[in-house]
């Protein structure tokens, strides 16, 4: 980084540049082992003296690091470091695309992670397929989401279900699930109360926050109430981006 990468203070990003394909790929690896989402761009490399190369253009930001030794960057990085925001907004992955595969055979794995993650192929994408069965009396959230489902195939195809499962990898558990119409119809009413309340929150902009264990992996806590912070405001609606409610009806 000290011989060619630099620092960008407007973007608050540092870059690497190189005409090795090993050595970039090399970097890659590293920042996303260290916890960053580089991005990388390749164009053709014009220059007689090497024919044929690709020039490799890698951008990151560095969220708990500096990747500079070398004083005159080292300094120029730590007096424009990146936002929590920012830092936030570098760790996140965003579905790009999905395409449709053959069904293959596929193997389940469990880790001894306490929090039952671990990192999945080349770009390091964090899974945490291998939880364990809730205790006694932590089951609703699992049965909403169940009956969700449920709903879901009811409205949209006609047919309710004859049986739904979880089974949770991390201690081989099955969470079964048999509805009936009378449970749906409940569950549709919940939902339809969930979605006014929502909406209700919308109009007031009055979006209360709740505490919980998952407020140990928020980068936003100084803008939440509940840390002390304040939110910023929301900007208004324009009638195109309003949602529209759909009754959806079974069919027949």
């Amino acid at each position: 980084m000290d011989t060619d990468g630099w620092w960008n203070p407007t973007r608050r990003r540092a870059g690497f540049t190189t005409t090795d394909d090993r050595l970039a790929g090399d970097v890659i690896e590293l920042m996303r082992s260290l916890g960053v989402n580089p991005c990388h761009f390749t164009k053709p490399y014009r220059n007689a003296v090497r024919p044929g190369r690709t020039w490799h253009v890698i951008e990151f930001t560095p969220t708990w690091f500096n990747p500079f030794s070398l004083p005159r960057k080292a300094i120029a990085c730590e007096t424009s470091r990146a936002t929590k925001v920012q830092s936030s907004l570098a760790k996140r992955r965003i579905v790009a695309s999905v395409v449709p595969v053959d069904s293959v055979p596929t193997q389940c794995v469990q880790v001894d992670a306490r929090d039952s993650m671990y990192l999945c192929g080349k770009g390091f994408i964090p899974t945490h397929n291998t939880g364990r069965a809730p205790g006694p009396g932590f089951e609703a959230k699992a049965l909403f989401q169940m009956r969700f489902y449920a709903l879901v195939i009811w409205r949209t195809r006609g047919v309710v279900p004859s049986m739904l499962q979880l089974v949770y990898l991390g201690n081989g558990e099955i969470l079964r699930y048999e509805p009936d119409e009378a449970d749906l119809r409940a569950t549709e009413r919940k939902v339809e109360a969930i979605w006014r309340a929502i909406k209700l929150a919308e109009e007031t902009s009055t979006w209360l926050p709740r505490r919980s264990r998952l407020c140990d992996w928020c980068s936003f806590q100084d803008l939440c109430p509940e840390f002390g912070g304040t939110p910023p405001p929301l900007p208004p609606l324009s009638r195109s981006e309003q949602p529209e409610v759909v009754d959806a009806q079974p069919r027949q």
